[in-house]
């Protein structure tokens, strides 16, 4: 699906741009939360490098199995 909202974007599809404004929203929070991750390891923090890391799975794994 990601390859078809792209294609509208090319096509200058508002649909295109609207997915897109959608899949950028939530892909921000993600990408904050592998950059904590990656910062907490340089700093060798293990206990909020984990815990960061479990809120990643949660938020993966809501990603992939929610419904609705």
């Amino acid at each position: 699906q990601i390859d078809e909202i792209f294609r509208r974007v090319a096509a200058f599809r508002p649909s295109g741009f609207l997915a897109l404004g959608l899949l950028t929203l939530i892909a921000t929070p993600i990408l904050r939360v592998v950059g904590s991750i990656a910062a907490f390891l340089y700093e060798r923090d293990w206990r909020y490098a984990a815990v960061t890391a479990i809120v990643l799975t949660i938020m993966i794994t809501s990603i992939l199995f929610g419904r609705g």
